[in-house]
């Protein structure tokens, strides 16, 4: 199994009600550069309207560290309560058991912006469109 080297969980101030949870699987906090199930570190974001805060990070072994066959489930544990997991590519296993947690998953171009996608993220949450559209820019597919 995947293990789970380090997890920090930040105890922002009251910023009001979350309104989205997203994942983004990232070696470096700053961009999307990892594959959902080879992802050695993601970074989980809260939003609503007005705010973005980061909720948690953590780092995974690596997959050489441990079995393919448990890759996976920390990392959909770390994960479920998200709304959306932003990655470079995911697995059809993955990808299965993501949409039955009703995950969505977002393929993003080589080093996408985490800032850039959050503020796509807020804007959509005020304007009240529900297809993530302001995404397609980023999208790799």
């Amino acid at each position: 199994m995947a293990r789970l080297k380090r997890k920090f969980t930040v105890l922002a101030p009251d910023k009001g009600e979350v309104e989205l949870c997203v994942a983004f699987a990232s070696d470096d906090g700053l961009c999307v550069n990892q594959h959902f199930g080879s992802a050695t570190g993601f970074v989980l974001y809260n939003l609503n309207k007005k705010h973005c805060w980061i909720k948690e990070a953590a780092q995974f072994s690596r997959l050489d560290e441990c079995s393919v066959d448990g890759k996976l489930q920390a990392k959909l544990d770390l994960v479920s309560n998200c709304s959306l997991v932003f990655c470079r590519a995911c697995g059809a296993a993955a990808m299965e058991k993501l949409e039955q947690q009703a995950v969505t998953v977002v393929k993003v171009k080589e080093a996408t912006n985490i800032k850039h996608l959050l503020a796509v993220l807020k804007k959509e949450l005020n304007s009240g469109s529900s297809g993530w559209l302001g995404l397609n820019e980023a999208r790799s597919y």
